[in-house]
């Protein structure tokens, strides 16, 4: 047995969370008094530009601390729609502007998910995807959530009612 301390992603992510939160506080402030500030149209499209690229960041930012802090195995009712919504700044992230994701269907309005489970689902479908340069379509259907890629196997992730 050796003594090798674990990795805690959960308290990890929480550091880093507090740290971004910070640092796109700094950047929201600033970008402001310079749009305040900006008297030409280049200089006002420019700072439009870096409030819409925060903007992205502290999406993305959001997704894979919340991803990274979750406890895997913890069975709560959720909205599986909310859940692919909250996940989507991290799939387009893997897949690339090149690579969309199409969220079709209607989706139940609750299920009891194992929410870390279907995000690590989600990420690894899209890494799929991705290898295959190609889109992913998340469908729901009933009580299940397919992913499908073109020219592949259809995976199939069940939400239990």
């Amino acid at each position: 047995m050796t003594n090798e301390p674990r990795l805690n992603l959960p308290r990890i992510a929480h550091a880093v969370r507090h740290d971004a939160n910070n640092a796109l506080m700094v950047l929201h402030v600033n970008i402001d008094m310079l749009s305040r500030g900006a008297t030409s149209d280049a200089a006002q499209r420019q700072a439009a530009r870096a409030e819409e690229a925060t903007a992205r960041l502290e999406a993305l930012l959001h997704a894979l601390l919340a991803t990274l802090g979750r406890t895997p195995g913890v069975i709560e009712a959720l909205a599986p729609q909310r859940v692919v919504e909250d996940a989507l700044p991290l799939l387009r992230a893997v897949l690339g502007a090149r690579n969309p994701v199409v969220v079709e269907g209607a989706p139940p309005a609750s299920a009891s998910i194992d929410r870390a489970g279907l995000e690590a689902w989600l990420l690894a479908t899209a890494c799929a995807a991705d290898q295959q340069n190609a889109m992913l379509r998340l469908v729901f259907e009933g009580q299940a959530l397919y992913a499908i890629i073109p020219d592949n196997e259809t995976k199939i992730f069940l939400l239990t009612p």
